[in-house]
C-alpha cells in the first residue's frame, strides 16, 4: 500500500469512526459539522494506524485464496477470529452454516464460517450497530486461474475486513463504552450470493421473533 493510499484510507476510516462514535455514544441531537471536534473522537482517530490496516490486508492476501469453496476457508475465518481475540475480544467466535451449491458445473457440500464479536452497549445493550465486510473473494470467470487456488482479493474485500478489525482494535483498546452494542462481523460466501450476511440476518430475525 503506497503512502498516498494509506493517508486516504486513514482519512476515510477516521470519518467512519466519527460516525460510529456519534451514533453509539451521543443523544439524539444534530451534530454541527462546523463545531470543534469532539475530544473523544479526536483521540480515537489519532489511534488509527495505516500500517496496521496494511498488515492485515497483507496477511489476508498472503493466504493465496479466500474463495468460499477452497479448502482453507475455515483457516481464513480462524485467522480473522484470532485477530479479534488478540485485540481483547475474548468472546470472538465462528458462526458456521451449511452451504451446498453448484459452481462451474460441480456440486459442493460445505460448511461456511462467519466471524463475529461484540462490544457490549452500556445503555441499550439490545440495540445493535453492525460493522463488517465479507472475507471471501473470487476471480472473474474470464481469468485463467481457478479461485480454488488463487484469489487474493486485496480490494474485494481484504480492505473491508482490515477496516473492520482496525475499528474494533481502536475502540477496544481505548476503553470506548458505546450506548448500543457494536457487532463486528466478517462474512463468508458473499461472492456466491450474500450467504454469510443472509445467515446473520436470519439469526437476528429469529431472535427478535421470539
Amino acid at each position: 500500500m503506497t503512502s498516498t493510499y494509506r493517508y486516504v484510507f486513514k482519512g476515510l476510516l477516521a470519518l467512519l469512526l466519527f460516525g460510529i462514535v456519534v451514533s453509539c455514544s451521543k443523544d439524539d441531537e444534530i451534530v454541527d459539522p462546523t463545531s470543534k471536534p469532539d475530544p473523544e473522537i479526536a483521540q480515537l482517530t489519532k489511534k488509527i494506524h495505516a500500517d496496521s490496516i496494511a498488515a492485515t490486508i497483507g496477511m489476508l492476501q498472503g493466504m493465496g485464496t479466500r474463495f468460499a469453496l477452497a479448502e482453507n476457508r475455515r483457516d481464513v475465518a480462524v485467522a480473522i477470529m484470532n485477530k479479534f481475540k488478540s485485540y481483547g475480544y475474548a468472546t470472538a467466535r465462528l458462526d458456521s452454516f451449511q452451504l451446498n451449491v453448484y459452481f462451474r458445473n460441480q456440486y459442493y457440500e460445505t460448511w461456511q464460517y462467519n466471524v463475529v464479536c461484540t462490544l457490549p452497549g452500556v445503555e441499550f445493550p439490545d440495540s445493535l450497530t453492525i460493522i463488517g465486510g465479507h472475507h471471501d473473494c473470487i476471480l472473474r470467470s474470464t481469468e485463467p486461474e481457478s479461485p480454488l487456488d488463487v484469489a487474493p482479493g486485496a480490494d474485494d474485500n481484504a480492505s473491508g475486513v482490515a477496516v473492520t478489525l482496525e475499528i474494533a482494535r481502536v475502540l477496544k483498546q481505548s476503553g470506548f463504552a458505546p450506548r448500543t452494542t457494536i457487532v463486528f462481523a466478517t462474512f463468508a460466501a458473499e461472492e456466491l450470493g450474500l450467504y454469510g450476511s443472509q445467515h446473520m440476518t436470519n439469526r437476528l430475525s429469529d431472535t427478535l421473533a421470539r
